[in-house]
């Protein structure tokens, strides 16, 4: 409980998205145009977006994310999870809200990887 285990230190890894290590590297305060944070295209299909993969199994319910927040730009989005990357169940869907900076995302417990 308590406890952020989508981390490095938890074995937690970046599958999909650009910048990889700035993801997960704990560091909250420290980021700008040229590091520190994880992007990803935006395309037609809806298939890109970044992607974490737990270290092993874990029962969730609250995701902690920080949007881009240094200048006015906002952002939609969804959250899926999974244990296997085949089945996806979505869990959070901002898709027709404008967010920015910190995100704190509350949901049924699920187990996901």
């Amino acid at each position: 409980p308590e406890e952020n285990i989508a981390t490095m230190k938890h074995g937690a890894q970046v599958v999909k998205g650009e910048l990889k290590s700035s993801l997960l590297d704990g560091d909250t305060q420290n980021y700008d145009l040229d590091h520190g944070f994880s992007r990803h295209p935006i395309e037609e299909d809806g298939r890109s977006g970044l992607q974490v993969k737990l270290g092993q199994p874990s029962i969730i319910n609250h995701i902690r994310l920080l949007l881009w927040d240094r200048d006015s730009r906002s952002y939609s989005y969804y959250i899926e999870v999974s244990m296997d990357e085949l089945d996806w169940v979505r869990v959070i869907d901002h898709s027709k809200y404008l967010c920015r900076s910190w995100q704190n995302l509350y949901f049924t417990p699920r187990i996901c990887r």
